[in-house]
C-alpha cells in the first residue's frame, strides 16, 4: 500500500509542475516586438523593447519585457536613417542567460570573401503568437 500511495504521490508532483508549467507559457510573449539599434548598440527605435547594448565588435544584446524563448525571430543589418550601410550580414540567436534577450552577431563582407565581425546597425524583429 506505501508503494502505492508513494506512486500516487509523484503522479500528483508531475501533474503540478505540469500546470506550473504552462502558467509559465502562458506569460510568454505575444505579438510583435522589433528594434533598431545602431553601431554603437545604442537603441534609435522600438516596438516592445526594453534595451540594447553592445559588448564587443560586432556583438550586440537585445532585451524585451517577455519570455520571447518560444517565438521566431531574425535580424538584419541595415541604416538607421537615410544612409545605407557596408554591406554586412547579421545572426541572431535567444541567450543562453536569458529567455527575454536576443544576441545579435554582425560580420563585415570585404572583397576576399573573408568576414569579420564588425559593428553595424541593425533590424531586429520577434514574432510570438
Amino acid at each position: 500500500m506505501t508503494s502505492f500511495i508513494l506512486k500516487c504521490a509523484a503522479a500528483a508532483s508531475l501533474i503540478v509542475a505540469s500546470i506550473s508549467a504552462g502558467s509559465a507559457l502562458a506569460a510568454t510573449g505575444t505579438g510583435v516586438y522589433a528594434a533598431t539599434v545602431g553601431s554603437s548598440g545604442t537603441m534609435i527605435r522600438n516596438t516592445r523593447a526594453t534595451s540594447s547594448s553592445k559588448s564587443s565588435t560586432g556583438r550586440y544584446s537585445v532585451v524585451f519585457p517577455d519570455v520571447i524563448s518560444q517565438c521566431s525571430w531574425s535580424a538584419t543589418v541595415g541604416g538607421t536613417g537615410t544612409v545605407a550601410p557596408s554591406p554586412a550580414f547579421a545572426v541572431a540567436h535567444r541567450s543562453s542567460a536569458s529567455t527575454s534577450t536576443i544576441e545579435v552577431r554582425v560580420w563585415a563582407v570585404n572583397n576576399q570573401a573573408v568576414h569579420v565581425q564588425a559593428d553595424a546597425p541593425f533590424h531586429l524583429i520577434v514574432v510570438c503568437d
